[in-house]
């Protein structure tokens, strides 16, 4: 029996599950990291992690992303696959144990609020690095070539990524910035092809195969979800499709290329299904968007959404939620959102600092206001500040961080300790939160400060000004 092995992101996960590969021995080893990986195997990183968790939760936490295992390399070649199945992964922040060096992605401040022990053991134990991917094929080249070093005789095989603006309405990618570095993947393809003996897969061709068999845009990527742009004054939402997450009939389609090319056909003419129903819930959000939208009642997407995050097959409803509270003055929209604090089905940080502003949980008015100085965005809210606010801002340059804050964490500590109620309101994106939650932690300030994301305050200004605009 033949061992494949995936080794990528969830695109690999479903490409894994199709019924071609039912006959062989498969793993799924998910990566966010291009790049070797060390540490223990995965059932000894996830015996760490149990240790402040119960087995059901961490369950949990994996399926909805709130903890992604990066699973360490040396777990891949001990299994000394036939075949290894690549994909261009997007990456995520990483954290990285100090003393047993394997990697997760999580997201800490929602892991605080639920898991304040398993929190706590990564903000101690973990070093955090946020990945760019500037140099994204240099790193991914040097992947594979230790791969092929270690693995001379594995057929090797990689999965393409769809060129960007392949089919009109196909536009959502989870590589930061991919129409930026997409234009150098085929040059990526070729040295890989000619130097490590790498098949490769064009999801282009297969898609374009699709259409040509009468499949439809719906019946392959089905996945419509909320677009929030930031424009210089405005925030505009628009429905794109994202073509991270195929059906199975797409995913199938791909498992008779990966299947032909290592020489072992297991599809009959029937293996390619029809659609399978797991995007129904998103299709349904579509829809009820829609409505509430042309109704301007928010009823059909709160009696939507009360329904769908109570199914076990709940997809990701972020962007929905979020699109929610911005566009629809509803207290029925607030406390259901309120309600999600500490689900990580939903990344809505950004969404619960912004309700938290228009409630004035967080007033910005009885505050000292930091702001993180991180570049155009940061100057744009700045400009859109009204007077009275302007007075109460210190800015911090985001490069002198390090410096500039443990002075103001000294005068807090002083204040704290004559009693003086001083409470401070940062403004800074998760990589200088996290430094700033670090600086705090290491000179023991209880000090009130509470920390919120620029995003959250570009919500709370436009809706101000009433520049939320849906366009469908």
């Amino acid at each position: 029996m033949k061992t494949v092995i995936f080794n990528g992101n969830c695109q690999l996960h479903a490409l894994a599950k199709t019924a071609g590969f039912a006959s062989l021995d498969t793993s799924y080893f998910l990566s966010f990291r291009a790049e070797e990986q060390k540490g223990p195997f995965l059932a000894e990183i996830k015996a760490d992690l149990l240790r402040f968790v119960s087995e059901d939760d961490l369950k949990v936490l994996i399926r909805f992303g709130g903890i992604g295992i990066s699973v360490p390399t040396q777990q891949l070649l001990d299994k000394k696959p036939d075949v290894v199945v690549l994909n261009l992964f997007h990456k995520r922040a990483l954290y990285t144990h100090i003393d047993k060096k394997y990697c997760i992605a999580c997201k800490i401040s929602e892991l605080s609020r639920n898991y304040s022990e398993l929190a706590a053991y990564i903000e101690s134990n973990f070093t955090v690095e946020y990945q760019n991917n500037g140099r994204y094929f240099e790193e991914l080249y040097k992947y594979i070539s230790m791969l092929r070093d270690r693995l001379p005789s594995t057929r090797l095989l990689l999965l393409e990524r769809f060129t960007p603006l392949i089919c009109k309405g196909l536009t959502r990618q989870w590589i930061h910035d991919w129409d930026k570095i997409a234009d150098r993947a085929p040059d990526f393809y070729r040295q890989c092809e000619e130097e490590f003996d790498v098949r490769l897969i064009s999801t282009n061709s297969i898609f374009q195969d699709a259409l040509s068999k009468g499949y439809t845009l719906d019946d392959l990527f089905p996945y419509l979800t909320p677009k929030i742009m930031f424009e210089e004054e405005a925030i505009q939402i628009e429905m794109e499709r994202d073509l991270e997450h195929g059906t199975v009939a797409f995913w199938n389609m791909c498992g008779r290329a990966v299947l032909n090319a290592i020489g072992d056909e297991q599809f009959k003419d029937n293996d390619i299904v029809t659609p399978d129903n797991f995007y129904e819930i998103i299709r349904r959000a579509y829809q009820a968007l829609l409505e509430s939208v042309e109704e301007n009642d928010p009823v059909y997407l709160r009696d939507f959404i009360n329904e769908a995050i109570n199914d076990s097959k709940c997809v990701d409803l972020t962007n929905y939620l979020t699109t929610a509270v911005l566009l629809f003055e509803s207290s029925d929209i607030v406390d259901l959102v309120n309600g999600l604090r500490g689900d990580f089905r939903f990344s809505l940080a950004t969404t619960f600092d912004y309700l938290d502003l228009l409630s004035g949980a967080i007033d910005l008015t009885k505050s000292r206001i930091i702001v993180v100085d991180e570049g155009d965005f940061t100057n744009r809210i700045m400009g859109l500040f009204p007077k009275s606010l302007k007075t109460q801002i210190t800015i911090l340059k985001s490069e002198s961080l390090n410096v500039e804050f443990p002075e103001i964490l000294s005068s807090l500590l002083l204040a704290e300790m004559t009693g003086v109620d001083t409470h401070h309101i940062v403004i800074a994106s998760d990589v200088n939160k996290a430094k700033i939650e670090e600086m705090m932690n290491s000179a023991s300030c209880n000090a009130s400060i509470t920390i919120i994301q620029p995003e959250s305050v570009f919500f709370w200004l436009m809706k101000q000004s009433g520049n939320i605009y849906f366009n469908n």
